[in-house]
């Protein structure tokens, strides 16, 4: 019951952001970014009753602070709001980098799976990188590194995917889809070209990136959990038949 409440406050929190992102009313942003991610944290401990994780915290944390910075400062100094970002995505990739390197590199499907993908978001990366960005605090090093780790994460999720294809690992292509979407967007539409589609499709896959990646989070805590039960099954009985 606790976890249809905090979800239904989460994704009222969304639509309320769109809404007020879409009529120009900042305050109204500002009140709606204050609620989704407590409540989609919420939304996580209350399905696996509580049980804390401090780099998923800590990926939560960093989330926070990076999306209430960028609507209480200027809109040219985002460095502090890039950083939390930053700070997240070195998180997550520190979470997922464990089942990554388990891949059979001597497996070529693999490598032309990663190669080519690779190659796909550096070429991507270039372009958006190479645009003429006006008034913008940050140099293109320190967004040359920004654009690297969301590639990575990108890059991860997509190669994940292609090789075994699970809710699991659906949920998380999803939410890193939603998060090089929003961040590609939202440099485009402040720095260089202002279009009220990009500011939308920003806004949107940025709310909602956070509920996937939740749900990548649960499910992959709870397949966990049934194997860790598997095992003590199967302990139990070897146990018992000696």
């Amino acid at each position: 019951m606790r976890s249809k409440i905090v979800l239904t406050l989460y994704f009222a929190a969304c639509f309320s952001a769109i809404v007020f992102n879409t009529v120009g009313l900042k305050q109204g942003m500002l009140w709606s970014k204050v609620v989704l991610i407590p409540a989609i944290a919420c939304y996580y401990l209350a399905v696996v009753n509580n049980k804390k994780n401090w780099l998923i915290g800590s990926i939560f944390l960093s989330c926070y602070i990076g999306e209430i910075y960028v609507l209480v400062s200027s809109k040219e100094y985002v460095t502090v709001s890039i950083l939390s970002f930053l700070a997240a995505y070195f998180l997550l990739l520190l979470y997922l980098l464990p089942d990554f390197l388990k891949i059979k590199w001597s497996d070529y499907h693999n490598l032309i799976l990663i190669v080519a993908t690779a190659v796909s978001l550096i070429v991507l990366d270039y372009f958006i990188l190479s645009l003429q960005f006006e008034k913008l605090e940050s140099s293109l090093t320190f967004l040359a590194v920004y654009s690297f780790f969301l590639s990575a994460l990108l890059l991860i999720s997509v190669v994940h995917y292609f090789r075994r294809s699970t809710l699991i690992t659906l949920n998380l292509l999803i939410a890193c889809l939603f998060f090089y979407f929003s961040d590609s967007f939202s440099i485009i539409d402040k720095f260089y070209l202002s279009s009220s589609v990009f500011d939308f499709v920003q806004i949107s896959t940025q709310v909602f990136s956070y509920y996937f990646l939740v749900q990548f989070f649960i499910l992959k805590e709870l397949k966990g959990k049934v194997l860790n039960q598997n095992r003590l099954s199967f302990r139990r009985f070897t146990f018992t038949r000696i």
